[in-house]
C-alpha cells in the first residue's frame, strides 16, 4: 500500500477511535451491540489523455471569406472642380448610356471666356492668313527694291561719281595751271633785270602796267586755286556721302528681303498658339465641371441636387452595370498577402447552398495585385469572377473558399496533437509494447483547422499522445 493511502487510513482510524471514546457507556457495555462500519473513500480517477495516429494523406490550406454580389463595372463619380451645381439630368435608378451628360456645374463665366478666346483666335488666324498672302508680294517688291539699290550703287561707283570726280579734278588742274602761268608772268614782270626799263620813259609806263596786271593776275590765280581745291574737296566728300547713302539703301533692301524670306512674323504664330493653349485650359475646366458616364449602366446612388456646392474629387453618385456581377469582399492585409490573381475559388451562395459554383480571383487591390483593371486604383476590395452562366442578384451573399496550397501523400496530425515550447514544436510518441513515451521535435508544413503537415520528426502509423 502506498504512503498516501496509508495516511488516509490512519486518519480514518483515528477518527473512529475518537468516535468510540466519546460514545455513552451504556452503548459500549451493551453485549448485543455491533461496531459501526467506516465509509469507504472513492478511488481517484486518472484522466485518459487522447491519442492520435500519424496519418498519410492530403493537406489542403484554404482561405474562406464572405463576399457580396457586386457589379463588375461600378464607379463612384465626382467633379474635378469646385463649384455650384447648375443642373442634374438623372435620378436614382435611371439607366444611362456611355458618354451621357449626368450633371453640370455653373459654367456660364467659363463659356463667356471660351467665346472671347475663340473670337480672338479667329482674329489672329485672319491676321496670319493676310500676312501669308501678302508675304509673296512683299518679297517680290523687296527683291526689286534691292536690285534697284544695287544698280544705283554700281552706277554711282562706276559712272556718276567718276565723272563728277574727273570734272572736279580737271577744274583743280586748270586752276593749278592758271596759277603756274600767272606766277610765270609775275616772275617775268617783276624780274629785277628789267628795272632799267623804269628809267626809259618809253618803257616805264608799260612795265608798271605789266607788273600791276601780273600781280593782280597772280592774286586771282591764287584765289581761284584755293577755290578749286575747296570745290574738289567738297566734291570728294559729296561723292563719298552719296556712295555711303546708296550702300545703306542696299543693306536696308537686303534686310527687308531676308525678313520676308524667313516667312511671316513669328509673333503672329506665337500669339495663335498662346490663344489655343488658353482655349484648351478653359475647355479642361468646363470638362472638369461636367459629369459624363464613363460606361453604360444604372445610377445606384445619387447625392446631388441643383444649387448644391460641391468639392472637387468628392463622390456625388455611383454608376454601375448590374447586368454583370461578381463577388467582392474587403479583406485584411494578412489574407491579401497570401492571395494572387487567377487563384481558383469555390463559391457557395448563401441563399442557394445546393448550387456549387466555381470562379477565380480577378482583381486584388494595390499593391497586392497592382490595382489595375476595370475599377479605380482606390478600390480596396477583392474581386472574384464567377464562371459559367449564373444569374446572381446584386447584394447576394456568398461564401468563397480559395485553395492556397494542396499537398498529397504527406504526413499529418490534428492541431491538438502538436505541442510547443519557446517557439519549438514537438510531439509525445507512445512507444510500442508499453515501453513508455518519448518526445520528438517536429517540423511543420502547411496548416489548416483540422490538419497540420509534419515534414520531419514522425513516421506514419506512430501513436501520438495529446495533452
Amino acid at each position: 500500500m502506498d504512503s498516501s493511502r496509508m495516511r488516509v487510513l490512519s486518519v480514518v482510524g483515528l477518527g473512529l477511535l475518537v468516535f468510540v471514546g466519546c460514545a455513552p457507556a451504556a452503548s459500549s457495555s451493551s453485549a448485543g451491540a455491533q461496531s459501526a462500519t467506516p465509509t469507504p473513500l472513492p478511488t481517484p480517477i486518472i484522466p485518459v489523455k487522447p491519442t492520435y495516429t500519424v496519418q498519410e494523406g492530403t493537406v489542403v490550406e484554404t482561405l474562406s471569406f464572405t463576399g457580396r454580389a457586386s457589379p463588375v463595372l461600378e464607379q463612384a463619380l465626382y467633379f474635378e472642380a469646385d463649384g455650384m451645381v447648375d443642373q442634374v439630368l438623372i435620378k436614382r435608378s435611371d439607366w444611362v448610356q456611355a458618354g451621357a451628360l449626368l450633371a453640370e456645374l455653373d459654367i456660364s463665366s467659363l463659356e463667356r471666356s471660351l467665346a472671347q478666346k475663340r473670337l480672338s483666335l479667329q482674329t489672329a488666324e485672319i491676321k496670319l492668313q493676310e500676312a501669308e498672302e501678302a508675304l509673296g508680294e512683299n518679297l517680290a517688291q523687296a527683291t526689286v527694291a534691292l536690285a534697284d539699290a544695287e544698280r544705283s550703287l554700281n552706277q554711282a561707283r562706276t559712272v556718276d561719281t567718276q565723272i563728277t570726280l574727273i570734272q572736279a579734278n580737271n577744274s583743280l588742274n586748270n586752276a593749278i595751271s592758271a596759277r603756274d602761268s600767272a606766277q610765270e608772268a609775275y616772275d617775268t614782270a617783276w624780274d629785277p633785270a628789267r628795272d632799267w626799263e623804269l628809267g626809259d620813259p618809253r618803257r616805264a609806263d608799260r612795265l608798271v602796267a605789266e607788273r600791276e596786271a601780273a600781280t593782280a593776275n597772280l592774286q586771282n590765280a591764287d584765289n581761284n586755286l584755293v577755290l578749286a581745291r575747296l570745290q574738289y574737296r567738297q566734291t570728294t566728300l559729296s561723292v563719298e556721302d552719296q556712295l555711303r547713302m546708296l550702300q545703306r539703301q542696299v543693306e536696308t533692301a537686303e534686310s527687308t528681303v531676308q525678313k520676308y524670306e524667313k516667312g511671316v512674323d513669328q509673333q503672329l504664330t506665337i500669339d495663335i498658339e498662346n490663344i489655343r493653349l488658353d482655349i484648351q485650359d478653359i475647355e479642361k475646366s468646363i470638362a472638369a465641371s461636367r459629369l459624363v458616364a464613363p460606361f453604360g449602366g444604372q445610377i445606384t446612388s445619387l447625392n446631388l441636387d441643383p444649387g448644391d456646392r460641391v468639392t472637387a474629387y468628392t463622390a456625388v453618385l455611383v454608376l454601375a452595370d448590374p447586368t454583370q456581377l461578381e463577388i467582392t469582399a474587403e479583406l485584411g492585409s494578412s489574407d491579401l498577402a497570401v492571395m494572387s490573381i487567377n487563384q481558383a475559388a469555390q463559391i457557395t451562395l448563401r441563399n442557394r447552398p445546393e448550387q456549387a459554383l466555381t470562379g477565380s480571383v480577378r482583381l486584388l487591390p494595390y499593391p497586392y495585385g497592382g490595382g489595375t483593371g476595370d475599377t479605380t486604383s482606390s478600390d480596396t476590395a477583392v474581386h472574384v469572377a464567377v464562371e459559367g452562366d449564373v444569374q446572381l442578384s446584386m447584394g447576394e451573399l456568398a461564401t468563397v473558399v480559395i485553395v492556397l496550397q494542396e499537398k498529397e501523400n504527406v504526413l499529418w496530425l490534428p492541431p491538438a496533437a502538436i505541442r510547443s515550447y519557446q517557439g519549438r514544436y514537438f510531439v509525445v510518441i507512445q512507444l510500442e509494447d508499453g515501453q513508455g513515451q518519448k518526445r520528438s521535435d517536429v517540423l511543420l508544413g502547411i496548416s489548416t483547422d483540422t490538419r497540420v503537415e509534419i515534414t520531419a520528426g514522425v513516421e506514419a502509423g506512430q501513436l501520438v499522445v495529446g495533452e
